[in-house]
């Protein structure tokens, strides 16, 4: 009896001593840091994990622009194209220079409704001052449209083609004027320019009045003696185009390859 007396004070002797130990602030302190620690744990692996992601997705973007860069320089532009696309896809930091990127490479291929319709969508989401190299290409893009029309003599789509493309040029932001796409805003709005004069010129030059000649004795035309047009002013026109061909394709802001430059006319 006596024993089971003194183990049953045992019991509550060791009771009693790790109920005062549960109780010391020092213990209960450091067990509610432990718990604190691993909450702030749980709550901070989600951000951790989009962090990472975050990361994989600058490194895989900058692997793209690398291949879509050395896909162009080498004029595999088809290539180039296809690889520019997989950028389109969750790019939140600058998301209009993929669409810049596949129109400049559409524009190489003369793809040209495809390629304004990607700079267009360039457009929408870029900020002003960095639409200055999608409105220069844009613009050479419309200007090959009106050069088409011209040579097939459709002189009225060549010049709403010819106009447009201007209005394009004009409505770039006053900070193009101090980017890399300066110049070949320049040079496309002077070029555009001597195209419209040219074909003013052309439709003011006299008409000829289509007669025989039978108005006059002998058969001759009482005007014989006025400056007659030339018939042969819009073929001039038209041979003239290969003269500035090459100025044109100088103008493609096809430093679209220079990815991971810092100028606003090499998207990355």
């Amino acid at each position: 009896m006596s024993e089971d007396k003194s183990d049953f004070v045992s019991d509550r002797t060791v009771r009693h001593k790790r109920k005062a130990k549960v109780q010391d602030p020092a213990i209960a302190k450091a067990r509610r840091r432990r718990h604190l620690r691993r909450r702030l744990m749980l709550w901070s692996l989600p951000l951790a994990i989009a962090l990472l992601l975050v990361s994989a997705k600058l490194i895989s973007q900058h692997v793209i622009a690398q291949t879509a860069l050395s896909q162009y320089s080498q004029t595999e532009y088809e290539g180039s194209l296809n690889t520019s696309g997989q950028l389109k896809f969750v790019n939140v930091v600058e998301p209009w220079k993929p669409f810049y990127n596949m129109g400049t490479n559409y524009l190489r291929l003369d793809a040209l409704a495809e390629a304004q319709e990607q700079f267009h969508s360039a457009l929408d989401l870029a900020s002003p001052a960095e639409q200055c190299p999608i409105r220069a290409n844009l613009a050479i893009a419309i200007e090959r449209e009106g050069d088409l029309a011209l040579e097939a003599e459709d002189v009225q789509t060549a010049v709403a083609k010819y106009q447009e493309a201007l209005t394009v040029l004009e409505e770039a932001d006053a900070s193009c004027e101090f980017s890399t796409s300066n110049r070949s805003i320049t040079d496309s709005d002077a070029r555009i320019t001597e195209k419209l004069e040219e074909l003013q010129q052309q439709d003011e030059q006299p008409q000829d009045d289509g007669g025989d000649g039978s108005d006059s004795p002998g058969g001759e035309s009482d005007g014989g003696s006025e400056s007659q047009p030339d018939p042969d002013a819009l073929d001039e026109l038209e041979n003239g185009l290969g003269d500035n061909q090459q100025d044109r394709q100088n103008d493609v802001e096809d430093e679209e390859g220079g990815y991971g430059q810092s100028q606003p006319d090499q998207p990355w």
